[in-house]
């Protein structure tokens, strides 16, 4: 394998990360243009944090797309067909997978004992809940369904090799 090749895995990994990430920024947006509005009106500063939120979640998942994008291998590249084998990217997103849902559920554990401690605060622990699940269910659908994931994002390459294809495309003289 070449130093492309595990950069290019690595990309699309990280173009996954980002993704999520940006998606589970999601419950903090709502909170902050649906909850805040509400109670006191929507100010400057909670306009302005959510504005900078918004932001960072959409650069998050816009540089995630154009990660996996960019980086998936192309149908006539040559230089994708020595490219990462596909087990290897599967385990990368299930290790990924595993990560969110750990830090979903330590995060989901932090929400509900700030709720028990804090009764006043329970907004907050309900925007952390949502966010923490978002995390954890990421996390699971990425830990169980990384083939079905690898399968879409290498779907453009093609099934074999070339050489391989031509080779097999022509009976042998020792065959006939």
């Amino acid at each position: 394998m070449l130093a492309n090749d595990f950069f290019a895995a690595g990309a699309r990994l990280l173009g996954v990360f980002f993704i999520v990430s940006g998606v589970a920024s999601l419950p903090t947006i709502a909170h902050l243009y649906y909850f805040d509005s509400d109670s006191t009106g929507l100010t400057t500063e909670t306009f302005l944090y959510g504005l900078i939120t918004t932001s960072q979640a959409l650069i998050f998942v816009v540089s995630g797309i154009i990660m996996i994008i960019r980086y998936s291998p192309k149908a006539g590249d040559l230089s994708s067909q020595s490219s990462i084998p596909a087990a290897s990217l599967v385990t990368g997103i299930q290790l990924l997978g595993l990560y969110f849902s750990v830090y979903g559920l330590i995060s989901l554990a932090t929400a509900t004992a700030a709720a028990i401690v804090m009764k006043d605060g329970f907004s907050l622990g309900t925007r952390q809940l949502l966010s923490s699940g978002l995390y954890a269910s990421s996390g699971l659908f990425l830990a169980f369904k990384a083939p079905v994931l690898v399968g879409l994002m290498s779907s453009a390459q093609p099934t074999g090799r070339p050489e391989r294809q031509a080779q097999t495309a022509q009976p042998d003289a020792q065959d006939a």
